[in-house]
């Protein structure tokens, strides 16, 4: 299980291994019609939810997000049938507290790694990306504020969009320091550091997890695998 936050690159960890003849299964499920038909969508409005209520000092009950992790959970053990290593990623892993416990009943061996970033260039990697998906899907900024999804950040912070307003949302919800809890001195929980992304620190790091030689890192390969997920969105 790889979890990090938005832009650390977890998803590309995963990729890589991926190109390493690993099963990579992307938690997000957005791409993924199989999820979607499993009930994907309603599962994850109610994980949603109940982060939310974490954040605000709620309490929650483990059928509000349980469902989505099960959900995980029988796609890696149907990704397992046919690989004999499968890489789960998700940006989210130890908010509500059980997490682990849950994934070793299914999976007594799984490792739990978060892909490290200083929360600077988090920010920064998460504006730049911002901008690129601004100019490939055609959207303006407030547009993007006007989404269904911001409608929490509307509510707070006004109906006009900011780039500062909307960093403390970011920073409130998907970067908030909660959302990920793996211990490094605790059994099976690594962390591997990308900060450098020309540097193959991670890669290495990596590797001597997964127990894998050092092979040249094929970028294009990790792309290819990244836009055929997408392509038929």
């Amino acid at each position: 299980f790889i979890a990090g936050y938005p832009s650390a690159g977890k998803t590309f960890m995963g990729d890589y291994l991926a190109t390493r003849g690993w099963e990579h299964v992307d938690g997000d499920l957005i791409a993924n019609p199989e999820a979607k038909a499993m009930g994907s969508e309603e599962k994850v409005t109610a994980f949603w939810a109940a982060m939310q209520k974490v954040f605000k000092g709620g309490t929650v009950e483990r059928e509000e997000w349980v469902p989505y992790y099960d959900l995980l959970i029988k796609l890696t053990k149907k990704a397992w049938e046919t690989k004999t290593n499968v890489v789960l990623t998700y940006a989210v892993l130890g908010i509500f507290g059980g997490e682990r416990e849950l994934f070793k009943q299914h999976f007594p061996k799984m490792k739990f790694i978060n892909v490290k970033v200083d929360h600077v260039e988090l920010i920064e990697r998460f504006w730049k990306r911002h901008e690129k998906m601004k100019e490939e899907a055609g959207f303006t900024d407030q547009q993007y504020w006007d989404y269904h999804e911001m409608d929490e950040a509307r509510a707070e912070y006004g109906p006009v969009f900011s780039k500062e307003n909307m960093t403390k949302f970011m920073e409130k919800t998907v970067y908030n320091p909660r959302l990920i809890n793996i211990p490094p001195s605790e059994p099976d929980c690594f962390e591997i550091d990308n900060s450098d992304t020309k540097s193959n620190t991670a890669f290495e790091q990596l590797n001597a997890i997964a127990g894998l030689p050092w092979k040249t890192v094929d970028t294009d390969a990790i792309a290819q695998i990244n836009y055929e997920r997408y392509k038929n969105m």
